[in-house]
């Protein structure tokens, strides 16, 4: 499976991307991963959680972009760190801290 985190926004209005590939992680990063996938529903969820734009006080939030393909299966979920849900907000610290 491979997991790519795009994350753009914020005061400086940064962009950074990784992709993470399941199948050189060790057997419990990997799995961990999987996890959280599931427990949020990825493949289920919409590919845009929120439209930010119209929110006051949302100048320095973060929008992040994850997709996933996993064989046969694609999907691409948008969102911003104040309209996105737990789940979703492991999922992203779980990524953003895997060393490949």
């Amino acid at each position: 499976m491979k997991i790519n985190l795009e994350r753009s926004g914020g005061i400086m209005g940064s962009v950074s991307s990784r992709t993470i590939d399941t199948d050189k992680l060790s057997q419990s990063q990997a799995t961990e991963l999987k996890e959280l996938l599931t427990h949020s529903d990825f493949f289920e969820l919409s590919s845009l959680r929120s439209n930010v734009a119209s929110q006051k006080g949302a100048a320095d939030y973060y929008t992040y972009n994850i997709t996933v393909e996993d064989g046969e299966k694609k999907h691409s979920v948008k969102c911003t760190d104040i309209a996105m849900t737990k789940e979703l907000k492991q999922l992203i610290s779980s990524l953003s801290k895997v060393k490949e």
